[in-house]
């Protein structure tokens, strides 16, 4: 049996012996005990690799809460403000996946006093979206504006496969492609991309009367607006885009533009703050191709991530027992997942950062590795390789510590998108177990 040695000593010893022995690695092939066949220069410097096989499904996602009622839960997944992907786009890999938008504004303080109220004449109503970033194909494409007709409160949360009812549609607007250079004109003012919905008058000036009166009544009036792809406009594959929404930035939410008594036009923003409510909800139409993958579980050639809550995949290490049943240190272990041949990466690019989950209980956290900084961890896209590769040396080695590897049971882990891809609608396409360039596991160990 392998001497358990402390996780510290462990790291001491891996760092010693690749500092002093100034290793040049092989690897082999993973058909029989651990470092059969591995002899030869690294054998000769006390250091060996060896290639486990692992076994890789597609898993669909589950719902999963968008919109939190305890402060600010989900934003402490990222270092910053989150952008919201709007849109739809077809692929004959994937199918369609869609992101609606829902979000609520914030009353402003009005100067204009109530018996001024008669002499405004609204010149014109524009609700606008800015647009920071965007993923899929260049076509034109149409989007819709609803008005919520339900209450909605940061003391709910809210998930995203919720349904909401709406009114009447309060706008359309058709867009060919918008481009995060882009710029608008708006009243002599360059102002960055956005996505515009120009609305009636009479709404407008509704919105200011009801600005006159509390915050809490404007909310009771307009309850919060829902943002959607007309799906008609998309063709039936290769066509669509999602758009990554800045909801915080000034130029996002409604301005009503107005003069009084006839001079001097002047404008009232309604915007959307940090405390509104404000989420998206996914929706996916996956094709037959990956109805039959997740079907097939580990006998698939290919395996599919796809944000917005669509789908996962699930990691099972093989074997592992072995690194018990021999006298190995451990050294260094990494898990590759390669990008299949059949992945349209030129339009549609696969995730920047992927990340390997456990489970804890009913929940899923990180590895012990991604503790280890990023520089460690590894999981991004690298493009000279076309592939994935994590570092799971800390993770291994707890396994092994902890006594969590068992002969005959498989060791799981689950490959998902960065953020848990609840604001990046990529879409990464892996090799699968029946590929001849499937995912492995590489072990470098010592014989101790």
């Amino acid at each position: 049996m392998i001497k358990h040695i402390s996780i510290f000593s462990r790291l001491y010893i891996s760092m010693a012996v690749l500092v002093f022995t100034g290793l040049f690695l092989n690897s082999c092939s993973k058909d029989s005990e651990l470092g059969a066949g591995a002899l030869g220069d690294d054998a000769l410097n006390g250091l060996s690799t060896d290639t486990f096989n692992v076994s890789v499904s597609t898993q669909f996602e589950d719902s999963f809460k968008v919109f939190s009622s305890t402060t600010f839960e989900l934003l402490q997944l990222f270092n910053t403000a989150p952008l919201y992907p709007l849109g739809a786009f077809t692929d004959d890999q994937f199918g369609r996946s869609e992101s609606q938008l829902i979000c609520q504004l914030e009353a402003p303080e009005v100067s204009l006093q109530a018996d001024q109220f008669n002499d405004v004449t609204i010149d014109s109503v524009v609700f606008a979206v800015k647009v920071a970033s965007d993923y899929g194909f260049d076509d034109p494409m149409s989007f819709q504006l609803f008005e919520i007709t339900e209450n909605l409160s940061t003391s709910n949360d809210y998930y995203s496969n919720n349904v909401f009812n709406t009114g009447s549609m309060l706008g359309e607007t058709a867009v060919s492609s918008i481009s995060s250079s882009d710029s608008v004109l708006v009243n002599g003012t360059t102002e960055g991309a956005q996505l515009r919905f120009t609305l009636p008058n009479s709404f407008g000036l509704s919105l200011v009367d009801n600005a006159l009166n509390n915050d809490a009544n404007f909310k009771d009036v307009f309850k919060g607006f829902l943002i959607k792809t007309n799906l008609t406009t998309l063709d039936a594959t290769n066509s669509g885009r999602i758009y990554y929404t800045d909801l915080l930035n000034s130029i996002s939410g409604i301005r009503v533009y107005y003069k009084l008594s006839g001079v001097t036009q002047q404008s009232i923003p309604f915007s959307i703050e940090e405390e509104s409510v404000k989420f998206t909800l996914f929706d996916h139409s996956f094709t037959n191709e990956v109805n039959t993958i997740v079907t097939n579980e580990d006998q698939s050639d290919v395996n599919m991530i796809q944000s917005l809550r669509g789908s996962r995949v699930k990691v099972e290490l093989n074997n592992l027992s072995e690194l018990v049943n021999d006298n190995v240190f451990i050294s260094k272990a990494e898990l590759v997942f390669p990008i299949s041949s059949q992945s349209n990466i030129s339009d549609l690019p696969p995730h920047n950062q992927l990340l390997l989950l456990k489970e804890s209980g009913t929940d899923l956290v990180h590895i012990e590795d991604k503790a280890l900084g990023a520089a460690h961890y590894g999981g991004d896209f690298e493009l000279s390789t076309v592939s994935f590769t994590f570092n799971v040396t800390r993770h291994i080695q707890t396994l092994i510590k902890d006594n969590k590897i068992v002969e005959g049971e498989k060791n799981v882990l689950f490959l998902v998108p960065d953020g848990l891809g609840i604001y990046d609608p990529s879409r990464t396409l892996l090799t699968g177990t029946n590929s001849s360039n499937k995912p492995y596991l590489k072990i470098y160990f010592v014989n101790v």
